[in-house]
């Protein structure tokens, strides 16, 4: 918009509402300048009013350039109807209240201006100092339940220097019309608006969101192109043929090919074949009345001279008849693409109303499904990313995601170890441990101890601690268990001939639990003085799916393969429900997490760089979803340890531990 200078300024302190602006043109360069500008504020919608804002404005932008045939004050109206349509639905389904929406809506049609404005929002003309409210009388207060947010409409004509304040509140309760012509009166734009915030914002009740603009005549040679002050509004309108058969005109009349008595005759032919592009080949040939002239035009210019002029005009028909079909083309896809937009956003919009976290998220799904043609398709691709991007920031909102961007390191392993990433954490008496393929090491704030080798060959799969004696026990990848205790490790048996197969190991108490996929059991060995007693199976009359991981708290809860949550006690299953279940559930996790002191569930998913909180309701028996700890910049979380004590989360990635303050 380089002809004209636009401002945006939010006056107040009180972040009670969502405010914006935005300020359009025409995405094809046009001979006429057709502007809108929108500023809006939605009152105690902090969170999704940017959706509904943005719905908004894309159904005014969509209407006002598509009916670009109309006068001005037909398109400015049918547009404002549109909205009003919108506005309507969203009250019926969404139920938002329309009293709440202070909204200044205007558009520039070559110098006419016409604008309209709904509650508190008011609208003020500034010439050579004078203030004019010209917004006043096209409501009569507020909106009323089921009726049009906008309702009249006022028009006139802009001169140069001109400027054209929007508010989303009555500026005039808090400065008189005089001072605030003063403040305008031979001052840049920016600098004005500064000065409004400064000696108004102590006085302002709430906010008052405004949106200025200098006005300047068009140069007559300068044709406006496309800008959106704000990236996600993108604003179009259709080519004009009459601009084609114009510049065949002049070009034909520049290399004086044809006498000016023919000039009508040829730009009927020229305009029948652009509306009918189909047809092109065919029609191309009605242009062979050039002929008949041939004899006229060499005598005035040599035969070679009349077949490079005759060639050249051709060339330029078929490139500018090329561009018209190519572009008629992108714009019949960019106008479909838009319809897909739109919907998205009136999805998103619908979503961030919702309170039932199921409703929203089979919105957002929907808004997500729905914008896979407008990802494959270049013209509108950056437009859906964004959108996309807005539905993942909606359902963070939703669940509760807690996100770390940078997480304190506590230490690595890099320079110390080369026995493989890490693998777990574990939780002794005197401090965290991390364990790899064959080693055990303590964990310091900035600083590490020299490994202690567990291992020589073979490797470590998963480990526990059984609290009864603050030892840990390693489950091998030969089937045997080594034990830590005391700085000492040793390789400790069952009394039967070996220990059961298992990919998973747990403890309660003086039992240790290995989850046996193969044997689609649960194994439980009670601890003796020097040994573990025989395996006894825990679960009765069922049998176990395959499963990744488990957990223990006197119940016992195991991963599967499919991402459920089982939860088992006394050997058989304990049905219960999640409440208020993520909008993202978990999509590949590879740990689960609780024991008897601890009040939550955790689980570990990797592929999403999270750690998800489940509470353990111990009245209803059911587990609540709470929250989720993301960690943006680690890659390929292994491994991770709550700690009730500090309140703190350790997560670790190959070869470094990093935490976070637990809320």
């Amino acid at each position: 918009m380089a002809d004209l200078k636009t401002e945006f300024c939010i006056i107040g302190k009180e972040k009670d509402s969502f405010i914006e602006s935005y300020a359009g043109e025409p995405l094809v360069p046009s001979p006429n300048r057709e502007n809108f500008f929108i500023v809006i504020e939605i009152l105690h919608k902090f969170l999704e009013g940017e959706t509904i804002a943005e719905a908004i404005t894309e159904t005014f932008r969509k209407s006002f350039y598509q009916t670009d045939h109309a006068d001005g004050y037909t398109r400015f109206e049918e547009a404002l109807k549109q909205v009003n349509m919108l506005v309507l639905q969203l009250e019926e389904e969404e139920g938002i209240i329309l009293k709440n929406f202070n909204v200044a809506i205007g558009a520039i049609l070559n110098q006419e201006l016409f604008v309209s404005q709904c509650n508190d929002a008011e609208i003020y003309l500034i010439r050579k100092g004078y203030v004019s409210i010209i917004s006043e009388g096209l409501s009569e207060g507020y909106v009323k339940p089921g009726k049009e947010l906008f309702k009249n409409i006022s028009s006139g004509t802009l001169e140069e220097g001109d400027h054209v304040l929007f508010a989303t509140g009555r500026l005039i309760r808090y400065i008189s019309n005089n001072d605030l012509g003063r403040h305008f009166y031979g001052q840049k734009l920016p600098e004005v608006l500064h000065k409004l915030d400064s000696d108004l914002s102590t006085e302002v009740l709430g906010r008052i969101g405004t949106l200025a603009f200098e006005f300047s005549l068009l140069p007559a040679n300068l044709s406006m192109g496309a800008s959106v002050k704000k990236e996600n509004i993108t604003t179009r309108t259709v080519v004009h043929f009459t601009r084609i058969k114009k510049t065949l005109a002049s070009l034909i009349d520049f290399f004086n090919f044809i006498p000016s008595q023919s000039a009508h005759h040829v730009e009927a032919h020229k305009v029948e074949t652009i509306l009918e592009p189909h047809n092109v080949s065919k029609r191309i040939t009605r242009f062979d009345f050039l002929s008949n002239y041939k004899e006229k035009l060499e005598n005035h210019f040599s035969p070679k001279s009349v077949k490079i002029g005759a060639g050249v005009i051709s060339i330029f028909i078929i490139l500018i008849v090329a561009f018209a079909i190519t572009r008629g083309a992108q714009l019949s896809a960019i106008n479909q693409y838009d319809d897909i937009l739109t919907n998205a956003r009136a999805q998103i919009a619908k979503a961030q109303s919702k309170t039932n976290k199921e409703e929203a998220a089979t919105l957002l799904s929907n808004a997500e499904e729905s914008l896979k043609p407008a990802l494959a398709a270049k013209y509108v691709r950056s437009e859906a990313n964004k959108i996309l991007s807005e539905i993942k920031a909606i359902r963070f909102q939703f669940d509760e995601v807690i996100t770390v961007d940078k997480p304190q390191i506590v230490t690595s392993i890099q320079n110390i170890s080369d026995k493989g990433p890490l693998q777990g954490l574990l939780k002794f008496d005197q401090g965290l441990f991390g364990y790899n393929n064959q080693e055990l090491i303590e964990i310091l704030l900035d600083a590490t101890k020299t490994p202690i080798n567990l291992l020589d060959t073979n490797a470590i799969l998963d480990a526990t601690i059984l609290t009864e004696d603050n030892s840990a026990y390693f489950m091998i990848d030969n089937g045997r268990i080594l034990e830590y205790s005391d700085g000492l490790a040793k390789f400790i048996d069952s009394e039967d001939a070996a220990f059961k197969s298992a990919t998973a190991i747990t403890s309660f108490g003086s039992r240790m639990y290995l989850l046996d996929n193969k044997g689609k059991q649960i194994w439980k060995y009670s601890k003796k003085r020097d040994s573990f007693g025989t395996a006894e199976p825990f679960l009765q009359s069922t049998t176990l799916p395959p499963s990744k991981d488990i957990a223990i708290d006197g119940s016992i809860y195991v991963l599967t393969d499919n991402n459920q949550i089982l939860r088992y006690f006394g050997g058989k299953i304990d049905n219960f429900l999640i409440v208020d279940a993520p909008l993202v559930p978990p999509q590949n996790p590879t740990k689960i997490f609780t024991n008897e002191d601890e009040s939550f569930l955790y689980i570990l998913d990797p592929t999403e760089n999270r750690v998800m909180l489940y509470y353990k309701n111990q009245q209803t028996k059911n587990i609540e979803y709470v929250r989720q700890y993301y960690f943006p910049t680690v890659n390929n979380i292994t491994a991770f340890s709550p700690s009730i004590d500090d309140k703190k989360l350790y997560v670790a990635d190959d070869e470094t531990i990093y935490v976070t303050e637990l809320k």
